[in-house]
């Protein structure tokens, strides 16, 4: 399989996959709290983990007679990639456009913080300087966040994807002979 179509697929299954973020995020706007949005949290994990184990057999199943477990932790982690771009981009956009109160809300939490803590002389922050690196930071931190899941499921899913090549005895003892 050449690369383009490889990354044009992943591309493929990662919005697709990225969808069940964003949908839930967008639930989230309604302020489900409690143990409906762990609920809700927890599905979610769920339907990325399944979702992500068919792209990948899926994937698998383009190869004859076997796919290695780096092969597939490979394509598991570009569908992931793409999905954690889509993603992050989306957050920053609701962050920075539709909701930026959000970001003055984690901005006045910090800074009470701050002030029941007492700061030294040179530790104070400022809200005019906070406000304009706040995006910054929640755009790298929830990059990071999502590259460590792009890590961990495919390594998960890869185990189950993957397929060997299994020799008949005809041919296992051929080998042998030679």
């Amino acid at each position: 399989m050449d690369n383009k179509t490889k990354w044009s697929l992943a591309a493929k299954y990662g919005l697709i996959l990225s969808s069940a973020t964003i949908i839930v995020s967008i639930i989230g706007m309604f302020n489900i709290l409690g143990w409906l949005g762990t609920i809700l949290t927890i599905a979610k994990f769920v339907a990325i983990f399944y979702m992500l184990r068919y792209f990948m057999e899926k994937y698998s199943e383009m190869y004859d007679g076997s796919v290695s477990y780096g092969t597939s932790f490979k394509f598991g982690f570009l569908v992931c990639f793409c999905s954690t771009i889509i993603c992050t981009a989306y957050t920053y956009i609701d962050y920075t456009l539709f909701r930026p109160e959000l970001i003055d809300a984690m901005i006045e939490t910090m800074l009470t913080a701050q002030s029941s803590m007492g700061s030294s002389a040179g530790m104070t922050l400022d809200y005019q300087t906070l406000s304009s690196y706040m995006p910054k930071i929640i755009l790298f931190s929830l990059f990071l966040d999502y590259i460590i899941f792009a890590l961990i499921f495919p390594a998960i899913v890869a185990n189950y994807t993957k397929k060997e090549i299994i020799f008949d005895e005809e041919e296992q003892t051929e080998n042998t002979e030679e």
